[in-house]
């Protein structure tokens, strides 16, 4: 007997052969037959068209600039922004449509229109996806949504709610910086679900996802180690283990101090032994770094010629791995505050110096934004300015810092519906957690933050 979330995926498999393809965003051609419509129907058709092309456009110019400047960009940060207000906005619109005409059929607004309805409740958060699936699914039954939109709808919500999805469509870099898909239930069956609903196999949309936007495709086998590796020093991966398996066992240890970090630099080593050449080298780099202030003087010695914080200088990695162990190895380290400097301005001034060499990477404009919050605002505004002078990802933290130590006038609604001004609470001390849930309709109200 199937399980249930089988169960419901695939009372949509019959409908086969589609006008669309999941894997690229294609632009849709009209097949459906419709009947005739109103003009208030035809306008939100045409409305919705515009959403889906100017939606596109924007998706295909990311793509490219992925490509030249790398997913962690500046230049990707601006778009992403961007993205997200379009976002905001469509699924706003989209629910002022459903609610006067209800679901967008294809059969009544057309191809074009009902997979801009999809598109647009894709890109939305986690509760627009779940309140309108249940139409979203009747569509599909009536033949009036594209059964493998469908499909791409159950994956997300599935993925989201951490759970395995069903045909392979939500891609994720991993570690390495490679795209692979988010871990699939049946997975060896996966291309036939695929096949019947119209979709190419895993494999090619993996493909796909690395030719528009640059990288490659994560290996799917787990990388065995050479015949004549050298023998293990630790007991946290086996001899038979592969990298992937070895470094998803280093990924989920516990940080501890004593002889388990030891333990767990030597596997570090271990594994950058055995797979010299595996995507997985550099992060294990990185993990080895990340945990180094666990070591103790005599831990250091018992290491021999591994140093975690060689990584910096190792060719093998790419430059924001490098950049992200120089960070650390100056915050695994309490910082020497001298006479009228305090212990975050002196971490800043060691951040700064350590990271001249790495200053275009997004790891050093992170561990440096992360210091300068830390630091005395005038002193740290400064040194941004002067390292990245205009770059967007550092003006929010310079726009932070200048605040700091104004007075707050603020007014919200807490969870439990008391209003509050803060105003009102002059001379106390108050804590106040800020938490967005997963739309965004914020901040179509709130532009300003």
């Amino acid at each position: 007997m199937k399980s249930p979330r089988f169960a419901v995926v695939w009372l949509s498999i019959f409908w086969l052969g589609s006008a669309f393809g999941l894997e690229a965003d294609p632009q849709p051609v009209e097949t459906a037959t419709r009947t005739e419509i109103s003009p208030e129907i035809a306008a939100a058709k045409s409305e919705l068209e515009a959403m889906f092309i100017t939606d596109q456009a924007q998706r295909r110019q990311m793509s490219e600039v992925e490509k030249t400047h790398g997913a962690n960009s500046a230049e990707m940060r601006a778009l992403w922004s961007k993205q997200n207000e379009s976002d905001a906005h469509n699924i706003v619109r989209l629910e002022e449509i459903i609610a006067k005409h209800g679901w967008p059929k294809r059969s009544v607004f057309g191809d074009k229109a009902a997979a801009a309805a999809f598109f647009i409740l894709q890109h939305s958060g986690p509760s627009y996806q779940k309140k309108y699936l249940p139409p979203a699914r009747a569509a599909a039954l009536a033949q009036e949504m594209n059964g493998s939109h469908l499909a791409l709808l159950e994956d997300r919500i599935l993925v989201r709610e951490n759970k395995n999805q069903i045909y392979g469509s939500q891609v994720h870099r991993n570690e390495a910086g490679d795209f692979e898909a988010h871990p699939i239930e049946d997975a060896a069956h996966v291309d036939q679900r695929r096949a019947a609903l119209g979709m190419s196999p895993l494999a090619q949309y993996l493909q796909g996802f690395a030719d528009r936007s640059g990288g490659k495709v994560a290996n799917a086998k787990d990388e065995l180690p050479p015949t004549e590796a050298p023998p293990l020093t630790q007991h946290l991966f086996t001899e038979t283990d592969g990298a992937k398996t070895a470094y998803d066992k280093l990924r989920l240890y516990p940080p501890q101090r004593g002889d388990a970090a030891l333990q767990f630099q030597l596997a570090c080593r271990d594994f950058c032994l055995r797979f010299l050449t595996s995507s997985l080298y550099g992060a294990v780099r990185v993990l080895a770094a990340t945990f180094s202030g666990w070591l103790t003087a005599e831990n250091l010695t018992q290491l021999r010629s591994w140093n975690p914080a060689e990584g910096e200088s190792d060719p093998r990695l790419n430059v924001e791995q490098r950049a992200r162990i120089a960070v650390l190895n100056v915050t695994n380290k309490p910082p020497r505050a001298g006479p009228g400097i305090s212990e975050a301005d002196a971490r800043l001034d060691l951040l700064a110096n350590a990271l001249r060499p790495h200053l275009r990477t997004d790891a050093a404009r992170d561990g440096l934004a992360a210091a300068a919050v830390d630091a005395s605002p005038a002193k740290a505004i400064a040194l941004l300015r002067e390292i990245y002078p205009g770059d967007i990802a550092v003006m929010p933290t310079i726009a932070a810092l200048e605040l700091m130590g104004r007075l707050c006038n603020l007014k919200f609604m807490a969870v439990d519906g008391r209003a509050f001004d803060l105003q009102e609470l002059r001379g106390k001390a108050v804590i106040v957690l800020f938490s967005s849930v997963g739309d965004q309709s914020w901040a179509k109200k709130y532009p300003q933050i």
